[in-house]
This record gives C-alpha cells, structure tokens and sequence, in this order.
C-alpha cells in the first residue's frame, strides 16, 4: 500500500505533497467494471484502488532492473557452469 494517500477536502480528492493529480482515460468499460467490483471488494474506492496499484507496480523492481542490479556486482569467483554444478551436487547429496 501507498505511505500516503491522498485526503478528499470538500470537493474530492486534494493532492498533498510530493503528490501529483492524474487522470486515466479511456479505459475500456469492462476494465472499469472490473476494476470498480475489485476496489469494492478490497473496501476501496477506485482512486483509492488504483493509487495502491500503481504504487505497488512502481515499487517493484522489473526483471531488467533485478538484471541491471546483478550484472554490476562483482565478488563471485564461480562461472554460471560451475555454480549450477555445485548446486546439482549438493541436491543430488540429499
């Protein structure tokens, strides 16, 4: 979940600090059904839904990040060949 969610102020949803108003449009409706039905049933509304989406999608490294991040460590002193090789080793001791 998002560390901060936005407060409504008497006319919807005001964006605090560090926040940024957006818009989504042209969502397809059954995607907005959707989305709506999961929102309702998380005890949500929909902005708050999305938000919390979003949030957690933007907050997760991808697979090229985890790679990028990988790539730049160094300290192994085994090749890819010799540490599948260590790791069958040790599976088939079992």
């Amino acid at each position: 979940m998002c560390e901060f969610l936005p407060e409504r102020d008497s006319i919807g949803w005001s964006a605090p600090e560090g926040f940024r108003r957006r818009s989504l449009q042209n969502m397809p409706s059954d995607v907005h059904r959707t989305l709506k039905r999961r929102a309702g049933g998380a005890g949500q509304s929909l902005q708050e839904y999305l938000l919390n989406l979003l949030c957690i999608q933007a907050r997760s490294a991808t697979v090229e990040e985890v790679l990028q991040r990988a790539a730049g460590r160094t300290g192994s002193t085994f090749s890819p060949e010799e540490a599948v090789a260590a790791v069958r080793a040790e599976r088939d001791s079992r």
